[in-house]
């Protein structure tokens, strides 16, 4: 009975100890649960007032304390840092602070900094001017083109060539009149940009501009065309046939250049096309038929490639070099 009396004794001091855990572990977590929207106020109190610590330094601070809330608010992010720096942006700030400024609003990529970016783009200094567009071309801001457009008059050279490269990343086709315009005139970038928004359907009008059939001017158009993941691999096979009509030397070494670049990564039908195309240019030409005139014209028509002085064609002679490019030699094989 008493053996019996103390079990009964044991048994229920252990219920009532782990009864005591539970209690406790469940005490624990409810204090954890009570804790965890605490934590999250007081993170939200802090930023808070580390945002309107950084908001008095822009207000209030010199330059170097300018500088250092800029940097500061472009850590914290979100769109009450991208307002703070609007806001002392468009009070007014020295040159080096607003490109400084324009730096942070980049790295913070909040939409909202894009009207203020749009007014930098009028700035009375070139390089604020340049900063702006740069901005906007990051942020590809689509809603700028307008605005990139009107800076392509700039009569800034660094301005012209800030817009087209901003149109290449936040442009569309409807920029083509201009960039080709801005190409004609010798905007550095300008073809890169018409390379980087032209249709599948501009391919004529972009190699209409190849005088001569050089197209050593058009090369970053045709290099960016053919890097394109959106163009369709039916534009980039008839790419390759078009400069294998021209014939030119120019035209050649842009398709051995393109094998070689792409001489692992090319999809296989490109491959085969641009192997074909260079081939067939360095085809021999056909002999001339008796009493014709050597006219001695350096330039190769389809199956007619340019000739050496020694009557060699231009583009065989090329590959048999010892110093031509890999994918060259191994065409020429």
């Amino acid at each position: 009975m008493r053996a019996s009396l103390g079990v009964r004794i044991t048994l229920c001091g252990a219920l009532s100890c782990v009864s005591m855990q539970l209690a406790a572990q469940d005490t624990q977590s409810a204090a954890k649960t009570a804790a965890a929207p605490s934590s999250q106020a007081k993170s939200a109190s802090v930023s808070a007032e580390q945002l309107r610590a950084m908001q008095d330094k822009l207000d209030k601070g010199d330059a170097s304390a300018v500088e250092q809330a800029l940097g500061v608010l472009a850590q914290m992010g979100g769109d009450p840092a991208a307002q703070s720096i609007v806001a002392r942006l468009r009070r007014g700030l020295p040159p080096q602070l607003t490109e400084a400024a324009i730096d942070a609003l980049v790295l913070l990529e909040r939409p909202l900094a894009a009207p203020a970016l749009l007014e930098l783009t009028l700035h009375r200094r070139v390089q604020v001017r340049v900063k702006a567009i740069a901005a906007i071309g990051a942020l590809k801001v689509k809603s700028a083109q307008s605005a990139l457009l009107y800076a392509l008059d700039d009569p800034s050279s660094e301005v012209r060539t800030a817009a087209v490269d901003a149109l290449a990343s936040a442009g569309n086709a409807r920029a083509l009149p201009a960039l080709f315009t801005a190409a004609d005139r010798g905007v550095a970038g300008a073809w890169k940009a018409i390379g980087s928004l032209a249709a599948a359907s501009d391919l004529k009008r972009i190699l209409d501009r190849a005088q001569n059939e050089d197209v050593s001017m058009l090369r970053p158009a045709l290099d960016a065309w053919m890097t394109r993941k959106d163009l369709p691999m039916d534009a980039k096979l008839r790419t390759v046939r078009e400069l294998e009509k021209l014939g030119s030397a120019s035209a050649r070494a842009c398709l051995v250049e393109w094998l070689a670049a792409q001489k692992n990564d090319a999809p296989p039908p490109l491959r085969k096309e641009l192997f074909a195309a260079i081939k067939k240019l360095d085809q021999p030409a056909p002999a001339k038929s008796a009493g014709a005139p050597d006219t001695g014209v350096a330039k190769a028509k389809a199956g007619k490639p340019a000739q050496t002085g020694s009557g060699q064609p231009l583009a065989e002679s090329a590959t048999r070099r010892p110093d031509a490019p890999a994918a060259t030699r191994e065409v020429a094989q």
